[in-house]
């Protein structure tokens, strides 16, 4: 009988055996696989081959392998073999014994194929740890992609045809594979191991265990957490209408209209892409602040404006993003006006700031793209009320926001002004 498993033996601790294997199956319908052939070389320390054996089996399936596969041996040679149960013994005793190091290439696959057909039989699953020697040549040469088995052998100027899939064959390039890489890097066989722990994995009651999968899903999950923290940041800096950014900024622009600079904008009506505005609530607050100190006046209805900043801003697809307020100026121009449009670096050159700078201006600690909810914005007018400035009250029509601002009862009456914003 076979052996029932054995420890992970680290590949250093004294010479050992090496033994490549690979699988064909005859279909792998629902995600299991047939197995048709295994196949497998055993190889001293020094890649010397001491066995080379390629074993046949019945796979008691019908046969779908694509049109690029093509194997070695007959449909009528499958069907005249023995099935997988005759040689689950000499299988277990190959990939279970404490003398050898089993490798393969991409070798997930095939131990996914060793558990389904143990499954199949309702065998004990094999127990055994492996090594992958497609993922020691993706780290090797820093490859994003898995390159195929031939792929692999060219980086070491061997060149093997593999048009013809037979197990031993294939585990055999593996070998070869493995050893290039040896030869490659000027190391030996064990040492190789010892670099790239992360093409370790093992096959154990029925699960397959791989570093290089486990590590990947943790890049993967670091990715998604840093993608949507990006999401998140950008929303809170977003000016979504019925969202508190929406309010604070025309809270922040009633402010201004009350103060008077001097400056290169002397007496400018100062207008930006509503794009832009809509997408950089932060660095809009310190545009406008600095719009003011200059001696302009922003705002945000495009006809009304002297100066329009056009900022041009691209979509997924790498295509210019319509922008109406600029659509609405040009027409303006068209019609007489003398109104000028300018880009955004040439309105920052104007003010003294740079673009980076202006991208470090730091989000306000109450800043939120989340919309409002009607109980929500009802508890914010309520709590408004008591403030010192009066707060505005937005609806919607059509393209356009109107925005009327709401007196302060505690203060003296005061005439509500209204303005017409594009939205």
């Amino acid at each position: 009988m076979r052996p029932m498993g054995r420890k992970n033996k680290k590949a250093n601790e004294s010479p050992m055996n090496y033994c490549f294997f690979d699988i064909e199956c005859a279909n792998c319908y629902g995600g299991k696989g047939k197995i048709c052939s295994f196949g497998y070389v055993l190889t001293d320390e020094n890649f010397n081959v001491l066995e080379k054996k390629d074993i046949v089996i019945n796979p008691r399936s019908s046969f779908n392998l694509g049109p690029d596969l093509k194997l070695a041996y007959t449909k009528a040679e499958f069907r005249q073999a023995a099935p997988f149960t005759e040689y689950y013994d000499e299988i277990g005793a190959l990939l279970e014994y404490p003398e050898y190091i089993i490798l393969g290439y991409s070798i997930e696959n095939d131990c996914n194929f060793l558990r389904s057909d143990c499954k199949r039989y309702n065998l004990p699953c094999f127990d055994f740890p492996f090594y992958d020697v497609q993922c020691m040549i993706m780290q090797m040469f820093d490859l994003q992609n898995m390159p195929s088995l031939q792929k692999a052998l060219e980086f070491f100027g061997m060149h093997e045809d593999q048009e013809i899939h037979k197990s031993d064959d294939d585990a055999y390039m593996t070998m070869l594979a493995m050893k290039g890489a040896c030869r490659h890097l000027g190391i030996t066989a064990a040492e190789l191991l010892e670099r790239y722990p992360i093409a370790q994995g093992t096959l154990k009651d029925y699960e397959i265990h791989s570093n290089y999968k486990e590590e990947r899903e943790r890049q993967r999950a670091l990715r998604d957490a840093e993608r949507q923290q990006a999401i998140a940041e950008a929303n809170r800096n977003r000016i979504r209408y019925n969202s508190p950014n929406f309010y604070a900024f025309q809270r922040h622009l009633r402010r201004l209209a009350g103060i008077s600079g001097a400056g290169v904008l002397d007496g400018e009506r100062v207008s930006l892409s509503s794009g832009y505005e809509k997408n950089n609530y932060r660095q809009m607050l310190k545009l406008t602040e600095l719009i003011t100190e200059a001696g302009g006046h922003y705002v945000q209805k495009a006809s009304q404006c002297s100066l329009f900043v056009a900022c041009e801003e691209i979509d997924g697809a790498g295509n210019l993003m319509p922008d109406k307020r600029r659509n609405v100026v040009e027409a303006a121009i068209e019609e007489g006006s003398e109104a000028r449009i300018i880009l955004l670096p040439d309105l920052l050159a104007m003010l003294g700031i740079s673009e980076e700078e202006l991208n470090a201006v730091p989000l306000p600690e109450e800043a939120s793209g989340a919309v409002e909810s009607s109980t929500q914005k009802h508890s914010r007018r309520r709590s408004s009320h008591k403030e010192e400035h009066p707060v505005a009250d937005e609806t919607l029509s059509g393209d356009e926001v109107s925005v009327s601002v709401i007196p302060d009862p505690t203060n003296e009456p005061e005439e509500a002004a209204s303005s017409r914003v594009l939205a």
